[in-house]
């Protein structure tokens, strides 16, 4: 048996181990769209603000690892021309 548990906004969550069933769910994923896996749920679901700051954060993130690397690869420039001028 499909288990149809509602998550409220028109939404809902089937759950199923009958292979048969898992089946005819992934079937219809393709065929009507009307039945999404957990990664398309969840971006369907998640406001577009929510999308945005976590956007933001990503790139706040990536611009900080970048300074970082940035700044390692400043000191090790640094130190290799310091260790080339005492030869």
């Amino acid at each position: 048996p499909i288990e149809f548990q509602n998550m409220g906004n028109g939404w809902g969550k089937y759950s199923t181990n009958d292979p048969e069933q898992i089946e005819f769910l992934e079937r219809r994923m393709i065929v009507a769209k009307d039945v999404f896996d957990q990664e398309t749920y969840i971006d369907k679901t998640t406001p577009p603000e929510a999308k945005l700051a976590d956007a933001k954060r990503q790139i706040t993130t990536q611009n900080q690892l970048i300074a970082d690397y940035q700044a390692q690869l400043e000191e090790l420039r640094t130190k290799a021309g310091g260790a080339s001028s005492r030869k």
